[in-house]
C-alpha cells in the first residue's frame, strides 16, 4: 500500500469568489489564512453586519464554520435592509 502525505501548508484555496457590492482581501490564499469580505459603503449582509471572514481549510475551500464562502450572497443595498433606531420607552417599575 502506498501513502501520499500532504502538508496542510501546501493547500491553496486560490482567490476567493467575488460577491456583489463587496471587496475581498486575501493577501495569502494558503491553509489557515483568512479572506475578508467587506461591504461597500451603505450596503449590508442580511444580518446587518458589514464584514465576513473566512479561513482557508485543508479541504481547499474558504469556510466560516460550516458556511462556504462560495455559498454566501453579496451585500444588499440600504433600500432593502435598514438599520433603525428604536426609541427609548420608559416602562413602569
Amino acid at each position: 500500500m502506498r501513502y501520499v502525505y500532504i502538508k496542510f501548508t501546501d493547500v491553496d484555496c486560490e482567490t476567493p469568489p467575488s460577491k456583489s457590492n463587496t471587496t475581498v482581501t486575501a493577501p495569502v490564499t494558503t491553509y489557515d489564512n483568512t479572506a475578508t469580505y467587506t461591504c461597500v459603503d451603505k450596503y449590508y449582509y442580511t444580518d446587518l453586519s458589514t464584514q465576513r471572514t473566512f479561513t482557508c481549510k485543508n479541504s481547499g475551500q474558504w469556510k466560516d464554520g460550516s458556511v462556504l464562502a462560495s455559498s454566501i450572497d453579496g451585500c444588499t443595498g440600504n433600500n432593502s435592509i435598514k438599520k433603525i433606531k428604536i426609541p427609548k420607552v420608559d416602562l413602569p417599575q
